[in-house]
């Protein structure tokens, strides 16, 4: 609803989209710390895919926690984590 969350929130995710507009890149620093994740997810018996290493090497690269609704399919990984559906998660 309109009030002052919603600004709030709106005005926030403006500063991300902006500060973030053209993405994080996929690097050869990220490509080094997915083989290292890649590693880490056969080590503990764990499937990872291609896209889901991408993603959480990108965060790793640039210290930033991913942001997803399966945290199942990242949390065995030495990579911070945020399900933004999560009502802890959402902003007062």
């Amino acid at each position: 609803p309109v009030g002052k969350r919603r600004s709030a929130l709106t005005s926030a995710i403006g500063r991300v989209l902006l500060h973030w507009a053209n993405g994080l890149p996929y690097d050869d620093t990220a490509a080094r710390i997915h083989a290292a994740l890649r590693e880490h997810a056969h080590r503990q018996g764990r499937g990872l895919s291609v896209e889901d290493g991408m993603m959480a090497a990108i965060c790793a690269t640039h210290n930033a926690r991913l942001a997803t609704r399966n945290v199942s399919d990242f949390d065995f990984l030495p990579v911070p984590l945020v399900n933004p559906w999560e009502v802890e998660n959402r902003p007062s």
